[in-house]
């Protein structure tokens, strides 16, 4: 009996050691799901005001050039169609450089979340 009493020991210590890591393992994957979330709602809500702003300053500038031409219809164009050649120039001469420079950021926060 007295060789069994040290090996049950040592299972009981291997079965709390085995709790402890997984509980560790939860909390960090917690950790990380938290500190990804909190970073999406940060984005979102910088996003948001940066689309509200664009959208009242586009309505602004489309209000200023119909009031300068008479014809609110004309300013609306004018302003949809400057947004539209500005979006297209992003796609077509940024987009890649912007993607590759942001998927660069987020594999740098990515690694340094790691360590």
């Amino acid at each position: 009996m007295n060789v069994d009493h040290p090996i049950n020991e040592f299972a009981d210590q291997f079965k709390q050691y085995l709790k402890t890591t997984t509980e560790i393992a939860k909390l960090e994957v917690l950790k990380r799901t938290v500190q990804l979330s909190a970073h999406l709602v940060w984005q979102l809500l910088l996003w948001g005001f940066l689309f509200l702003f664009t959208l009242l300053s586009s309505m602004s500038l489309a209000f200023y050039i119909a009031a300068l031409i008479d014809d609110k219809a004309m300013g609306f164009a004018l302003v949809a169609s400057g947004v539209g050649f500005l979006a297209l120039l992003l796609q077509l001469y940024l987009a890649k450089r912007l993607r590759n420079l942001l998927e660069v950021q987020l594999l740098k926060r990515m690694y340094q979340d790691s360590i």
